[in-house]
Parts: structure tokens; sequence; C-alpha cells
């Protein structure tokens, strides 16, 4: 029940998260964490795998489940198999993107959480998150 749900206070506990979800994948993961006003975990819906290229991955599709949902804010998450969290140029056009795409639908995109093996990356620690 309710009990069980994870409640998201920073980037380690998203961090944990998608560890537990995606770390051990052998190929890139998206994923979309919907959380409600208490930042509480709804779902966590994986959006594609494979290279993580912001030319594939359109906006709509992240918000699409986050509206069914009714959720009021989302994570980011994916996983760089190679181990290392830094992210590419390609993560921070595809963070921007989609950051201004849910903008004018008053989605808040809290953080975009990378996780490997040596740790995670998170860009609002990073002050990434441009909006």
């Amino acid at each position: 029940g309710d009990g069980t749900r994870l409640q998201i206070r920073d980037a380690s506990d998203a961090a944990l998260l998608l560890m537990a979800e995606i770390g051990a994948e052998a190929q890139e993961n998206l994923c979309v964490i919907l959380l409600d006003t208490k930042h509480y975990v709804q779902r966590v819906v994986r959006l594609y795998e494979g290279n993580v290229n912001s030319s594939l991955i359109r906006p709509a599709e992240v918000f699409r489940d986050a509206v069914k949902d009714n959720a009021v804010a989302l994570l980011l998450g994916h996983n760089h198999p190679s181990g290392d969290a830094q992210p590419s140029n390609e993560d921070k056009q595809l963070t921007r993107a989609i950051v201004e795409a849910l903008h004018p639908i008053d989605l808040r995109v809290l953080d975009h959480i990378i996780v490997g093996r040596e740790g995670h990356f998170s860009f609002r620690e990073n002050h990434l998150m441009t909006m």
C-alpha cells in the first residue's frame, strides 16, 4: 500500500531508486520518475533503451505519462553503462529540451540524475537545470 511508497528528498534517494531499476542494464535506459505534490514516487516509466540521443526522444513522450498520472513533478534519470556518471553534451541538450517543453504545461522537472557504477551525477546539484 501507500506505506511502501518512496519519497524522494534529494538526488541520493532518486539515484538509489534508479540504480535498483536500471543500474545493471548493459544499455542506456532513460526513465521518468513521476512524483506527487509531496514528492512520493507514483511510478517509474522506462521511456527508452539504447543510446540516449536527444534527437530520438520527443518531450511529448515524457509528459504523456505524467499527465495521465496527474503527476506534479518528475525526475529524469538514466544510466551510463560505462560506469562514469558525468553527463555528455547530448545529455545536457536533452535535459534542456525537456525542461523547456514541460515549462508551459506547469510540470516541474526537478532533476536529471545519471547513475553509473562510480556514483551518480545530479544536474540540479551541479546547477545545470536551467529553469
